[in-house]
């Protein structure tokens, strides 16, 4: 663990959020309504040790590398790259990382000028039917 913040309220009992690593994934876990501090230091515990143990963090895309290409007009170049500007991870239950199903929401067209890091759409990946993450994309 290496990211703590405990309380205790009369309505909500103890309460813990707390942060743990392990090699590249991160997961964050809340506890709220325990009946005292080893309790929620236990539940935490487990609930981090589930998820460790059932799901797996992916990175989908990495900042600075093109994940598609636009026609732009009325520019100085045809096309422009898109990517994003941060890396996109995202947690799935294990196995099922194949199963994930990316989708780019972008215009139709663009119309110079465009400039660098000006969001133009979005990239969202769905699980199931559900959107598991998203992130906008920029032009670089």
């Amino acid at each position: 663990m290496d990211g703590i913040k405990t309380g205790h309220h009369s309505g909500a009992g103890y309460c813990l959020m707390s942060s743990a690593k392990r090699g590249d994934q991160r997961l964050i876990a809340v506890v709220m309504g325990s009946t005292s501090e080893r309790q929620r230091a236990d539940d935490s515990l487990a609930l981090l040790n589930w998820g460790f143990r059932f799901f797996e963090t992916h990175k989908l895309y990495e900042p600075g590398k093109a994940v598609a290409q636009l026609k732009v007009w009325k520019g100085k170049a045809d096309q422009v790259q898109l990517g994003v500007a941060q890396p996109l991870l995202v947690s799935v239950p294990r196995g099922r990382y194949a199963e994930l199903k990316p989708a780019m929401e972008v215009p139709k067209s663009l119309v110079a000028p465009i400039t660098a890091g000006q969001a133009i759409g979005t990239v969202k990946v769905s699980l199931d039917g559900k959107v598991v993450a998203h992130r906008r994309r920029w032009w670089r």
